[in-house]
């Protein structure tokens, strides 16, 4: 059974490996504590971290507290995003702010045993590039353990694989249907026949042709992908999901369609599209879609950025609950989650880097509560 270090536990680096006297310590924790301190102290890390929003006012108070948390870990500026651990527990702690002021949970708790499943956790790694292709005779490809060159020919189109990325050569004279599918703890990209770039997350797969012919062209997904359309006035782009579909000329999108999911998701980032052939979209708006009534809604009070960081290495959260958020990380890790009770009930703001292993963001939960154990290839959470 594996438990987390408790927040009172010393650790590797900033404020648990006694850097801060017990006075320094408590301060600090009441400080967490009040909800009044949240957005200071949350300016104040990023401002130490090289990735501050100057438009917060700054508590001077703070300034030797945390600069002494992170004296030795300060990371450079240029890298603003960086593993959690490297910074120490109250880097972390400051970081993954709960919205709902949850700090209760940075006060001393009882310590928990480590065991040899803590070992087995932290072999849990995180994803990477990798799909399996399925051309139209049904033969598979598994790309991720493919040498880049021509990996197959459908009636005169080549599909070459190159740097982890499908793409089209030559012209097909007859259309083929290909299928590109993420499994769970991978992702990938591909270049349609028609110069379309297309990202795809983890758990996801786009069904498409060899050869864009008629008036339209058309793809189906499942699951999260990101894309930049080439512009053809004359042949529109079509993007279908489940019974949606979205409409474009040239532009650039995500949409996360997640069947786990409770809503459906279309971001606009460029250009302009059309969702169920009725709701055109500007850049910088979402369509959110809910899948137990269909109804659709449209929101501007957004960072489109944060929508597509998945491609970029990054998980953002933005008041984002712990179901969620565990749904994301069984995607990401390629793993299994089953919760034992009543989840807790926290909501989460911040950036990890998705090349974290589990154990250390799991480590980092822990300090919220959230407590887990690794069961036969299922994460248990209590």
């Amino acid at each position: 059974m594996y438990y987390a270090t408790a927040p009172n536990t010393p650790t590797r680096t900033g404020l648990l490996d006694n850097r801060l006297d017990a006075v320094k310590q408590q301060e600090f924790y009441d400080l967490l504590k009040d909800p009044a301190q949240r957005d200071l102290l949350t300016a104040t890390f990023l401002e130490l971290t090289g990735d501050a929003d100057l438009s917060l006012p700054m508590n001077p108070a703070l300034l030797p507290i945390l600069d002494n948390v992170m004296k030795t870990d300060k990371p450079q500026p240029v890298l603003r995003v960086r593993r959690l651990y490297q910074w120490g527990w109250a880097a972390a702690a400051v970081l993954l702010l709960a919205a709902g002021g949850t700090y209760w949970m940075l006060a001393p708790h009882n310590n928990h045993p480590q065991t040899a499943a803590y070992k087995s956790l932290k072999e849990v790694k995180p994803g990477g590039d990798g799909a399996i292709l399925t051309l139209a005779n049904g033969q598979k490809v598994v790309l991720d353990s493919t040498a880049d060159g021509v990996i197959a020919e459908q009636h005169g189109a080549e599909v070459v694989l190159k740097d982890n990325e499908v793409s089209y050569a030559g012209t097909a004279q007859e259309t083929s249907i290909n299928t590109i599918s993420t499994p769970k703890g991978k992702q990938f990209r591909v270049q349609l026949p028609d110069g379309s770039k297309v990202w795809l997350n983890a758990a996801s797969s786009i069904v498409y042709p060899t050869a864009f012919t008629g008036s339209h062209r058309e793809v189906e997904i499942t699951g999260e992908v990101y894309f930049e359309i080439a512009q053809n006035a004359q042949q529109p782009f079509r993007v279908k999901f489940g019974k949606r579909s979205i409409d474009v000329l040239g532009t650039a999108f995500n949409i996360n369609a997640y069947a786990d999911e409770p809503v459906a998701k279309a971001t606009l980032l460029s250009g302009s599209i059309r969702i169920n052939q009725e709701k055109i979209m500007t850049p910088g708006q979402q369509a959110v879609i809910d899948n137990s009534n269909d109804q659709l809604t449209v929101t501007n009070d957004l960072d489109t950025n944060d929508e597509i960081a998945w491609k970029n290495g990054l998980f953002v959260m933005r008041s984002t609950d712990l179901p969620a958020l565990l749904r994301q990380l069984s995607r990401w890790y390629d793993i299994d989650i089953r919760v034992q009770g009543q989840l807790p009930k926290r909501e989460f703001g911040g950036k990890l880097t998705k090349d974290m292993d589990l154990a250390a963001i799991m480590e980092v939960l822990s300090a919220y509560g959230i407590h887990s154990r690794l069961e036969r290839g299922t994460l248990i959470i209590f």
